[in-house]
């Protein structure tokens, strides 16, 4: 399949058929003498989506991306939140050692940032020190 196609020379804005000046920029079009013939390849098409293969501790959202899931254990971030979250512990536990430290020394953002924390932590949203969601 052969489409024509015409381009701005100043900012390569697609042109219209006919146009004389570029939407875009304004810089008046020259017509060429030939039009230069673009070539497109096919797209395959596919009955079905190709599977997907997981591996172990690896989560499979619906949009088929993967997402590892955190070696570190729930139950134990959820006894070091209750004990000693006021002073960061779960946050040393998931290697987030600047968060440590912010609750540290803010007794766990003033006792807010600790009851928020127990809500991430059962959703699962909490995460580790690389982003991967700690729900095991």
């Amino acid at each position: 399949m052969i489409k024509i196609a015409k381009f701005c020379q100043n900012c390569g804005a697609p042109l219209e058929a006919h146009s004389k000046f570029c939407e875009s920029c304004g810089t008046p079009v020259e017509q060429p003498s030939q039009p230069r013939p673009v070539y497109t390849q096919p797209q395959p098409v596919y009955a079905q989506p190709p599977p997907v293969y997981t591996q172990p501790n690896v989560i499979v959202n619906v949009t088929n991306q993967t997402q590892a899931v955190s070696p570190k254990s729930q139950g134990i971030l959820i006894i070091l939140w209750f004990f000693g979250g006021y002073f960061g512990l779960h946050y040393f536990y998931a290697d987030r050692i600047g968060m440590g430290l912010l609750y540290f020394f803010t007794v766990g953002l003033f006792g807010i940032g600790w009851l928020v924390d127990i809500c991430a932590i059962l959703g699962g949203t909490f995460r580790d020190e690389q982003g991967r969601p700690i729900k095991n």
